[in-house]
């Protein structure tokens, strides 16, 4: 009698043991599966992104006096470390006029703006 109780309570050990890890295991798949962009969202996403930065060029544009497209334009593609607002006052002073003082902090205010912007999208 002593092995049939061994055996059975050797299989309702490993009854309970799979469902403890099965118990583990799917909050883990579920949340893997919850970080998962879908398609939809990736492509709600890169929307609300050139949303954010067209917000951006027409924001320099009024502030610098020109077209939106030129800022366009004007900014550089290459990534650096510089800021984004730091070069593209580089290029605007080089290309169209010097900025003052007061206009190349508004610009650097809407980079810091474009910037939280796309940092709460990711979010």
């Amino acid at each position: 009698m002593t092995s049939r109780a061994g055996v059975a309570r050797w299989w309702l050990v490993v009854a309970l043991g799979t469902f403890a890890l099965v118990l583990v295991a799917m909050p883990a798949a579920n949340a893997e599966a919850d970080s998962a962009p879908s398609v939809a969202e990736i492509a709600r996403q890169r929307s609300e992104a050139k949303r954010i930065e067209g917000r951006f060029h027409e924001q320099v544009a009024t502030i610098v006096g020109v077209p939106a497209g030129t800022i366009a334009g004007l900014l550089p593609n290459e990534k650096r470390i510089s800021g984004l607002a730091a070069r593209l006052i580089e290029v605007i002073e080089r290309e169209l006029r010097p900025l003052s003082d007061a206009e190349k902090d508004a610009v650097r205010r809407a980079d810091d703006t474009r910037r939280a912007a796309l940092a709460n999208l990711r979010k």
